[in-house]
């Protein structure tokens, strides 16, 4: 069979919605954890220690603390 010659055959999509993936229960201490460093707002206390490390121009850096893309 020539390159792209297929059949009518399709590949079913790679891509999952991050929100149909499967997450566990968690841990109290680390649900606990992530509380507190929110109330204190520690990844804006980060971020302003930070600052003189963040690139000028260009693509911005990622907020400490975001792991999955929320920010």
């Amino acid at each position: 069979m020539a390159l792209g010659q297929r059949g009518g055959e399709r590949q079913e999509e790679l891509w999952i919605p991050a929100a149909r993936v499967a997450r566990g229960p968690g841990h109290p201490f680390y649900d606990q954890l992530n509380k507190l460093l929110g109330e204190a707002e520690f990844d804006r206390w980060v971020e302003e220690r930070c600052r003189t490390f963040y690139a000028e121009q260009g693509r911005p850096g990622i907020p400490p603390g975001c792991t999955s893309g929320c920010c």
